[in-house]
């Protein structure tokens, strides 16, 4: 089918300053729009039909806080907007409320084993319940549930930040959409190659371009990276402009970056307002996400300690393992950068006089919407209009308790295990 679709591409580009009322040349268009529509819908059915479920999974040391701004987040809050869509506790997963607890030896056991067995470096000399908030590590912690083995390969992971996420939509659109964004991706990747240009051989689009992506959700910023929206004015800091500018990033044995150059990198493979990776919501296949998340932790090895730079600095190094949701499928980001018009979307949450939910955008639902940054400043306000006036934000049911499952000797076996296998 895949030669027969290459021809049709060829025919349909061969023609294409011909005459355009010719009647051979519309029966030729016409027949590589339908082999196009036949390729989609098999696509699309045979990749929903290997899906057994979708689990949801997030990262958090308390089940509520407040933010400098006044806004409380919570957990609870999360949890609760996926039931109000017909969610279940089984359907969501939390991971580090045990993990970062009060210092005991399950505590100490779990923190030498991801620092020492991991990273391959002494755990720092931080109190357990400090641990998460200094390191910013969360994505260590579902990799690590993920090599237990415990989901099939083939589930598809929603990642989301635990604290400042609310859904609107239900979890029975992740199959078709997911999917939908997956075969569309792929004839991008046909249509536009060499899409990555010269620079990664053995990495780009003639490797890689038929595995399944890690979706993105996408913002206007490109934090914590500078970039021309934010110059990042605290120089000492790792991400500072002047920091970042000696910190070189080899991308081919010829080819290197530097750290104030990640930025316009991450232009080459994505357009539109939001176009910058945002690691508040994730979505993939068990086994591509484990894939990712073990590249991941070989770049906070190298002293990357934001999740979300070491995300952005490996889409600088495989692109062609990662979708930008630049649509806002999956994910609506409601950060607005400084100096960006931004991208306008439909709804409002916050006037109490003129609520319109759900919030739309390119004349579709998100699934999910992020109140990352400044989108702080409304979550109160947006929290009570969608889940109302009296949930309970400090203690729910509604989430089961990942980090029971965990145990020292199980994760060292299966990960000699996997590590075997890579």
């Amino acid at each position: 089918p895949l030669t027969h679709f290459s021809t049709l591409l060829c025919i349909g580009a061969l023609l294409a300053k011909a005459e355009p009322f010719d009647e051979n040349i519309l029966n030729l268009q016409a027949e590589a729009s339908e082999a196009i529509a036949r390729w989609k819908d098999t696509f699309v059915q045979q990749c929903i039909a290997k899906t057994p479920k979708v689990r949801v999974l997030a990262v958090a040391d308390q089940v509520w806080a407040q933010d400098a701004g006044g806004a409380t987040l919570g957990l609870c809050a999360t949890a609760y907007s996926l039931k109000k869509h017909g969610g279940t506790p089984e359907d969501f997963g939390v991971l580090g409320l045990k993990h970062a607890g009060p210092e005991n030896a399950r505590t100490k056991a779990y923190w030498k084993w991801v620092f020492e067995g991991r990273l391959g470096i002494p755990r720092p000399d931080i109190p357990s319940d400090k641990l998460m908030k200094v390191m910013h590590i969360a994505s260590l912690l579902v990799l690590d549930y993920l090599d237990l083995g415990l989901e099939d390969d083939n589930t598809i992971v929603i990642m989301l930040d635990a604290f400042d996420t609310l859904f609107q939509g239900s979890l029975d659109q992740v199959k078709q959409t997911f999917c939908e964004m997956q075969w569309k991706s792929r004839l991008d990747d046909f249509l536009l190659q060499p899409k990555y240009g010269p620079y990664a051989p053995n990495r780009g689009p003639r490797a890689e371009a038929w595995n399944e992506k890690v979706i993105f959700s996408a913002e206007e910023n490109c934090y914590p990276w500078p970039n021309y929206h934010d110059k990042v004015a605290r120089d000492d800091w790792y991400y500072g402009l002047r920091s970042s500018s000696k910190l070189e990033i080899p991308i081919t044995a010829d080819r290197s970056i530097f750290g104030d150059d990640v930025c316009f990198e991450l232009e080459r493979y994505s357009r539109g307002d939001r176009r910058f990776l945002n690691a508040g919501g994730i979505a993939a296949r068990v086994k591509d996400l484990r894939n990712f998340l073990f590249l991941n932790s070989k770049l906070i090895q190298l002293g990357e300690f934001l999740d979300q730079g070491a995300y952005q600095r490996l889409m600088v190094l495989r692109p062609d393992m990662v979708l930008l949701d630049v649509e806002a499928h999956f994910f609506l980001n409601l950060h607005r950068a400084p100096k960006a018009a931004g991208e306008p979307f439909e709804g409002n949450c916050w006037r109490e006089d003129h609520l319109n939910l759900p919030l739309t955008i390119h004349n579709h639902t998100p699934m999910v919407i992020h109140f990352n940054g400044n989108g702080k400043g409304i979550y109160n306000k947006c929290r009570r209009a969608m889940l109302g006036e009296h949930l309970k934000l400090r203690s729910c049911s509604d989430y089961i308790d990942l980090d029971n499952l965990w145990n020292v000797s199980k994760a060292r076996e299966t990960i000699r295990r996997r590590v075997r296998l890579r």
